[in-house]
């Protein structure tokens, strides 16, 4: 996992800091936290998000929780594709999925 901010400790998981993962490839990359305080529109954030999608050799995995980047809509249609979007408005609890 690549953190936009401090790393925590994942079991299973090799969990790094955006900044130093530069230079390195995973097959799978998750970043989560992709909301629109974590990752404003500036060039700075563009860059951490450039960062994190170039790390990835076959998929991406953005989350976020509330309201997400602005900098995520601005991706091409084609690369992606939203997936387990749970409304505001739940009121039962249901049972998740694995992939």
């Amino acid at each position: 996992m690549l953190w936009l901010g401090e790393p925590r400790q994942v079991a299973g998981a090799t969990s790094l800091r955006l900044g130093a993962a530069v230079g390195r490839e995973f097959r799978v990359v998750i970043v989560p936290g992709a909301d629109a305080e974590a990752l404003p529109v500036d060039t700075a954030s563009r860059r951490r998000l450039f960062v994190a999608l170039t790390r990835a050799r076959d998929l991406v995995y953005l989350t976020h929780v509330g309201t997400p980047s602005p900098l995520l809509a601005e991706m091409h249609s084609g690369l992606v594709r939203v997936y387990g979007h749970v409304p505001d408005e739940v009121t039962k609890v249901e049972q998740p999925r694995l992939l």
